[in-house]
């Protein structure tokens, strides 16, 4: 039997997308951050489309990892 994958696939392009990569890239829901595990995952979750990271915890998070996917998602959102 194949492993059970909890991966789940976010529209191409989304800020979920962004939120999940930047969750992803700062290690997943054990990221050091002000929100628990729970709040991280449901704010990277499709399922969840109300949503999303606060502004300071992004600031964090692409402060820990060093790439700053939403913060990029956004610029090119609004063409910078």
């Amino acid at each position: 039997m194949a492993p059970r994958s909890f991966y789940k696939l976010r529209p191409p392009g989304s800020l979920k997308e962004a939120e999940a990569a930047l969750v992803a890239a700062c290690g997943g829901v054990n990221a050091k951050s002000r929100i628990g595990r729970t709040q991280l995952a449901n704010c990277a979750d499709a399922d969840h489309p109300d949503r999303h990271l606060p502004a300071d915890v992004v600031l964090d998070l692409e402060t820990q990892c060093g790439v700053p996917h939403v913060t990029r998602y956004l610029a090119l959102e609004q063409r910078h």
